[in-house]
């Protein structure tokens, strides 16, 4: 089929949403995530290597002051605000992005059923300086969606292992239960990995 120059914006996620991007088609596929209660993730469908577009991030390109409000409790927030990235504060300021501007996945969108343009909301998350993600946000032209943002690889990565990024979220009282709780965990695994390395350098 041939695609038309669309780009996502506040009211439209567009009108390609229930037909799936030719290179995320390629690249992943979505399903159940090795992460406890992540639900789904994405894997590569075939052997990527680093510097590789892995898949993009599409959505409303929108504000937070449009989908969270100041009357939620914290367990409504954290599910409003589950799938939004800081679009603005990371794009190229020739780019002329609103610098408050997120790209944001609502209900019903994560729903791969209404939409599936685009998998990059579906990636989960793991520390990098832990040593524990494989991939990295990086801003991208897209061919027909313009601006967006895209998940690339950082290091090889074999056909079926699932894809993690780091959501360089901040750690404090504020971050979500499951934010903290996989920041212990995952410094826990580290410090294993870094006692089992020593044993056997010994």
């Amino acid at each position: 089929m041939t695609w038309r120059s669309e780009e996502q914006n506040q009211t439209s996620i567009g009108s390609y949403r229930k037909r799936t991007d030719p290179h995320e088609r390629r690249s992943v596929i979505v399903g159940l995530s090795g992460v406890p209660g992540a639900e789904q993730g994405i894997f590569a469908r075939r052997n990527l290597f680093i510097g590789d577009v892995i898949s993009y991030l599409g959505g409303l390109k929108t504000y937070r002051r449009n989908f969270l409000f100041g009357n939620m409790t914290q367990s409504e927030r954290e599910d409003a605000g589950a799938m939004f990235y800081n679009f603005g504060n990371n794009a190229p300021p020739r780019w002329q992005v609103p610098p408050n501007m997120v790209i944001d996945i609502p209900d019903p969108y994560r729903n791969t059923a209404e939409y599936r343009t685009t998998f990059g909301h579906k990636v989960n998350h793991k520390f990098c300086s832990f040593g524990e993600c494989n991939s990295r946000f990086r801003m991208v032209i897209h061919p027909f969606m313009g601006k967006l943002v895209c998940v690339v690889a950082t290091e090889d990565i074999q056909k079926g292992e699932e894809i993690f990024v780091d959501y360089t979220m901040r750690l404090g009282y504020r971050s979500p239960a499951w934010f903290q709780e996989e920041y212990r965990a995952a410094k826990d695994r580290f410090t294993q990995r870094q006692n089992k390395e020593s044993k056997v350098n010994k």
